[in-house]
């Protein structure tokens, strides 16, 4: 009898450990995308308002993270021109470099 309670008892405790891993797994990993998704409207921003991309569009950003430098790289590609601008970000999502 006190066998099985005990066993009752770790199951739960792992249960709630699992439990609270993976909520914190996914909260990661939402904020992640978050911050991702707002570099990426910054980025557009940015360079919407330079003069040499004030009349293009923006069809596709792709934004990585780059453990080495510590430091987000948003790829722009744009509708109807086949040259892309790369926009190295830091992580407090200010415009640090641009080709």
């Amino acid at each position: 009898m006190k066998k099985k309670k005990l066993l009752t008892i770790y199951s739960v405790i792992l249960l709630i450990i699992i439990a609270s891993g993976t909520g914190i797994y996914y909260k990661s990993n939402l904020d992640q995308k978050n911050k991702k998704q707002a570099i990426s409207n910054n980025v557009v921003e940015y360079l919407l308002g330079l003069e040499t991309f004030k009349y293009e569009v923006p069809e596709k950003v792709e934004v990585t993270y780059d453990k080495t430098m510590g430091m987000f790289i948003a790829s722009v590609k744009f509708k109807n021109n086949p040259r892309k601008a790369t926009v190295i970000v830091s992580e407090k999502n200010e415009i640090q470099d641009i080709s």
